[in-house]
């Protein structure tokens, strides 16, 4: 049968519309069960959300690094992210969503400057997380150890729990394993992400975020050259009044 092609359905002598597409729990299911259509959903609520705060000052050098921060994590990213962490993403589908993380603030330095992750590490962190979860609770625990049972048999890819060994860099012999694994994987993401976000070269960043635009030239120039790699970049965003 033509995948294009419409079926006649009736209930109870009513027609059932046919539909493109759906929402079930915030998540936009397509005929075609592709995840284009709710991958540009997440990215245009994002972008329309950073619209709305930008008219609020999101991006004047006057808001302030640790508001700016607070804006973007509570109110947008979560828009970016919601659903994905149920779905093996294609490489393609990861830059795009990375992209619209980046459309302003272009470097890891300036994110972590923000205290905003990197994208693909927040998504594998949301993946662990929704592991463990899972793994808690005994109502759906006990299907993920028959998933687990059912994989030491047959070779089932690109489902989820083949996404959580990636993460965890388990061996994967059991469940309980496993869950040990991914404890221990978000410990190590958790102290890494702090570990740079208080580093002195990120303190310079949020420095020169907070008061760039605030010092003589000279004064600013002195406090980049300490920056080093970081010199041309953070100097032009200064300069540019807006990140």
């Amino acid at each position: 049968m033509d995948v294009d092609e419409k079926v006649n359905l009736t209930l109870s002598g009513a027609n059932i519309v046919n539909e493109k597409s759906f929402k079930y729990l915030g998540i936009l299911i397509s005929d075609d069960l592709k995840l284009d259509i709710h991958l540009n959903s997440r990215v245009q609520a994002f972008e329309a959300r950073l619209k709305l705060l930008s008219k609020a000052g999101l991006y004047n050098m006057d808001c302030g690094v640790q508001f700016r921060s607070m804006l973007i994590n509570t109110y947008a990213k979560s828009l970016l992210t919601y659903g994905l962490e149920l779905y093996n993403l294609n490489d393609n589908q990861l830059l795009k969503l990375s992209r619209s993380l980046t459309t302003r603030l272009k470097t890891s330095e300036l994110l972590f400057a923000h205290r905003i992750q990197p994208f693909q590490e927040h998504l594998k962190q949301l993946k662990l997380q929704l592991f463990l979860r899972l793994y808690a609770n005994s109502y759906t625990k006990e299907p993920l150890d028959s998933i687990c049972d059912e994989m030491q048999v047959h070779d089932i890819k690109n489902s989820f729990i083949n996404d959580i060994i990636r993460i965890s860099g388990s061996t994967f012999q059991n469940i309980n394993e496993l869950h040990l694994a991914c404890g221990k994987i978000i410990g190590t993401m958790k102290t890494e992400y702090k570990r740079m976000i208080k580093s002195d070269e990120i303190g310079h960043i949020k420095w020169l975020l907070n008061n760039g635009m605030k010092e003589d030239l000279e004064i600013i120039l002195n406090r980049v050259s300490a920056t080093h790699k970081f010199q041309t970049q953070i100097f032009c965003l200064m300069r540019r009044i807006r990140i």
